[in-house]
């Protein structure tokens, strides 16, 4: 008869139990706790998950069912209904919450050793503290997001205020619509009780709140028409309100070619690198690639049943090939975006320091366009800044510049809304992906006309042709677009040789 530890046990003792007891003492959690602590709360959940338990009742018949293991399963308080339902009441949940983030930091690292396994963090992309700047608006300097998004609010809210008192919109609203939209307008642009914009603490403050008496003022509101003459309201304000870009998301550990690293250590073997493409023929049903030796300028063909064609169209199209004339035609009628970045390495995370910034995207109408903040590495000794970010033709004029000139640029743009700028980054590095000749731009748009009349040609086969990358997907710009169009083809071609 086995006399060891039982297997509940055995699991538990993987856990960080160190890890637990700190997250218990952080909130307080067995604070004048007596008979029924947090561990016997989470031993007794946890072996509710384990064995499908269906409701408190349930956890609790089953666990008296054994009680001279209870202890041998480190459960020391008495399991009741009744004491399970206070304690899932009462608890701080942030305690359990912060321990299964260090369970999973534990799990990620387990798994990052797997096929394609890539670390992930957040990725900051709205951040109400970030900045806009305007050389020739709010006197130059540059104002918070939040002032500019909630003043923008109240006074929308105050307008619409103003209507509801009139007959304009008793055709479109019942009188109990209207009053009930009245008091949402309230909250919305935190109006007055006569619906009236006069600023709020959600803009920021003047003088922040601190301890004793000190309150906080308020930032007195900017005034509506220069908020309209600012250009910001076309279209920066409302950059991440698309679909594609959350306040939230995530990134790589280590950056975004990463994923390419772990294609890379998976097939690594079967890619011939340093290969140009020069022709994509058709031998017969199959297909012929025709490639140059990068290095010693040789040429190699090789022959296949089929291809797929991850080139971005800006380098296809003058790639010699025996596409068809509908698949050739689609080619020519893709248009692609040109963008730069450009990165400082930062002595002091200043952002952080003086400006209260963590993570998040500034705006500036200078050809810098973008400032991106660090999503990680919080309150360490140095930093990576997006220095600049820009698109069309800004970008074109911006990568026209020697790396030199763009940073003599970008140091100048940057001083206007963090002056650290002046003398605490260092070590530019940027890129003009229109520049890269194998990329040629940065990553494809379709006019309304192309994507409904051209685009469906890409995404089915040309004979022994299939298409992938980003151009072939609605998620443009992005590698999950060039994934996702991958897997299409793959099915399509799988399905086709299936039969």
């Amino acid at each position: 008869m086995y006399s060891g530890k039982i297997v509940f046990a055995q699991l538990i003792d993987h856990l960080p139990m160190h890890t637990f007891r700190h997250c218990v003492a952080r909130y307080g959690g067995d604070y004048r706790t007596r008979k029924f602590s947090c561990l016997d709360q989470f031993l007794c959940m946890a072996f509710a998950q384990l064995t499908y338990r269906e409701s408190l009742r349930d956890i609790e018949i089953c666990l008296r069912a054994q009680p001279s293991k209870l202890y041998h399963m480190g459960i020391r308080g008495y399991v009741a209904r009744a004491t399970l339902a206070d304690a899932n009441e009462r608890r701080d949940w942030r305690i359990y919450a912060d321990f299964a983030q260090a369970l999973i930091g534990i799990a990620r690292r387990l798994y990052a050793g797997e096929a394609f396994g890539v670390d992930l963090e957040v990725f900051v992309n709205t951040n109400r503290g970030a900045l806009f700047h305007d050389d020739y608006r709010f006197d130059g300097k540059p104002i918070e997001s939040r002032a500019l998004y909630h003043d923008f609010r109240g006074y929308v809210a105050e307008l619409l205020a103003k209507a509801l008192d009139t007959t304009a919109l008793d055709d479109a609203l019942t009188p109990g619509d209207k009053q009930s939209l009245g008091v949402f307008l309230r909250g919305f642009g935190d109006l007055d009780k006569d619906a009236i914009y006069r600023g709020t603490s959600r803009a920021g403050y003047a003088t922040p709140p601190g301890a004793g008496l000190q309150a906080g003022e308020p930032r007195a509101p900017i005034d509506l028409s220069v908020l309209l003459n600012a250009n910001f309201w076309s279209w920066k304000m409302h950059k991440l309100d698309q679909f594609d870009l959350q306040a939230t998301m995530l990134q790589p550990v280590g950056g975004m070619d990463r994923i390419a690293a772990a294609f890379e250590r998976r097939v690594g073997d079967r890619i011939t690198y340093g290969a140009e493409v020069t022709q994509i023929r058709r031998a017969g049903d199959r297909t012929r690639i025709v490639y140059r030796d990068r290095t010693s300028g040789a040429e190699t063909a090789a022959e296949a049943d089929y291809c797929i064609c991850t080139i971005p169209l800006a380098v296809l199209r003058d790639i010699e090939s025996d596409f068809s004339e509908q698949t050739t035609t689609a080619i020519s009628r893709s248009l692609y975006v040109e963008s730069c970045k450009l990165a400082w390495q930062a002595d002091r995370r200043f952002w952080e320091e003086d400006s209260g910034i963590y993570g998040g995207i500034s705006w500036t109408e200078r050809d810098i366009t973008q400032i991106w903040y660090p999503s990680s590495g919080f309150h360490g000794d140095k930093g990576i800044l997006i220095g600049a970010y820009n698109y069309s033709l800004v970008a074109q004029q911006f990568g026209n510049r020697s790396p030199t000139e763009r940073a003599e640029y970008a140091r100048e743009s940057g001083r206007r809304l963090h002056p650290e700028f002046e003398n605490e980054v260092s070590r530019p590095i940027s890129v003009a992906w229109q520049n890269m000749p194998y990329a040629r731009s940065a990553w494809t748009k379709w006019s309304g006309i192309a994507r409904e009349k051209y685009y469906p040609v890409l995404t089915r086969a040309d004979g022994p042709f299939y298409f992938a990358g980003e151009h072939v997907s609605y998620l443009r710009a992005w590698q999950e677009g060039a994934i996702l169009s991958a897997h299409h083809s793959i099915a399509a071609l799988h399905e086709r040789v299936q039969g």
